[in-house]
């Protein structure tokens, strides 16, 4: 019998040895290509951080801008302030003063009759001229009633049923100087005779008697 193998025969492999559980465990060193590949989506994640962060930032920055610009509507109470003018304590203001309403000087609508009743003859006479002068129509002038004799003060009477008498009787008094009394004709006319004319009678008195209505305006 030949100890020689047939040559279609493969010759019998030994088998290798097992690995030992230490050996099994190891991790295996990382490939070079793998670990370039993995860094990149790192790098660019971090990146991402970055940019959002400075987003945020940005955000913040803009948005107290905002704020400042609307004037702190939201920080608090906006304060106004007003600025009063000093007064000088030495500078005293007065009142203003309304000056009155003078009605107008009515000269129609009633007939003047002056009665001398003061002392100095003619008077009445040279006062009817004067008034006459000034625009009233005037009667010619009288004497007052006997019982009346002499006034030491003017007085001025008028028709009380006639609005016209009463704004004539008041005119003449404020030609005469103002200061006269004016009131309405008593039922007996105080004129000699007891006779009137006209619908406004002067009592001239001492007070004004032989004096013209320039001297009057200038004593008021």
């Amino acid at each position: 019998m030949s100890s020689d193998f047939p040559e279609d025969l493969d010759p019998v492999r030994e088998p290798r040895p097992a690995r030992s559980a230490d050996a099994a465990r190891a991790p295996r060193p990382p490939r070079e290509s793998r670990s370039r590949t993995a860094s990149v989506p790192a790098s660019a994640g971090t990146f991402t951080i970055i940019l959002a962060l400075v987003a945020v930032v940005l955000g913040v920055i803009i948005l107290r801008s905002i704020g400042d610009a609307d004037g702190g509507s939201g920080a608090g109470p906006v304060v106004t302030t007003t600025t009063v003018p000093e007064v000088d304590p030495t500078e005293t203001s007065e009142p203003a003063v309304t000056q009155p309403t003078v009605p107008p000087l009515v000269f129609e609508g009633a007939t003047v009759v002056v009665a001398n009743a003061n002392r100095v003859n003619g008077s009445a006479g040279a006062m009817s001229r004067d008034l006459d002068a000034a625009g009233f129509t005037v009667a010619g002038a009288v004497n007052a009633a006997v019982e009346i004799g002499q006034l030491e003060l003017t007085v001025v009477y008028y028709d009380a049923s006639s609005e016209a008498a009463r704004l004539v009787a008041d005119s003449v008094n404020r030609v005469m100087g103002g200061d006269a009394s004016v009131a309405p004709l008593p039922s007996t006319i105080p004129t000699e005779g007891g006779q009137l004319v006209g619908q406004v009678l002067v009592l001239l008195g001492n007070d004004k008697g032989g004096k013209s209505l320039a001297e009057l305006a200038g004593e008021s």
